[in-house]
Order: C-alpha cells, then sequence, then structure tokens
C-alpha cells in the first residue's frame, strides 16, 4: 500500500516535522539513504513498518516536496 503527495514546502522542514511526528507516535526512525534532492526513511513499532521517500523538487522558482510513504 502507497500514498504519494505533493505539498508546496521547504525540503528540510517537511523531512524534520516527519522524523518529529514519527517519534512522537512511538516509531524507532532510520535513514537509509540520503542525498541533497532525496532521502528514504525506515520507520518501525512493534508490527509495524513504513517507508518515507522525500524528494526536493523546483517548480517556477517554488521548493516542492514530494512525499511518498509506503507499507509492504
Amino acid at each position: 500500500r502507497t500514498v504519494a503527495y505533493q505539498v508546496r514546502a521547504e525540503f528540510g522542514q517537511v523531512v524534520a516535522f516527519y522524523v518529529r511526528e514519527m517519534a512522537q507516535r512511538g516509531f524507532t526512525g532510520q535513514v537509509a539513504s540520503a542525498a541533497p534532492a532525496e532521502e528514504i526513511h525506515l520507520y518501525r513499532r512493534k508490527n509495524e513498518q513504513f517507508t518515507f521517500r522525500f524528494t526536493k523538487l523546483s517548480r517556477l522558482g517554488s521548493e516542492i516536496t514530494a512525499l511518498e510513504i509506503s507499507e509492504p
């Protein structure tokens, strides 16, 4: 199962928001890969597991962050 969306927001702010929110919900996070325009984070809590893929996009001078959340 996968959910994807794009938001007009700074890449680093979006990543920081989800890192904080997932920790507050009891998930343990791990950065699987990191590059200037894309990061993949793995989150686990008991039997739950999610993969977050953050991608930095630029459109007409605006920074957009794409987020794809998948569950195996």
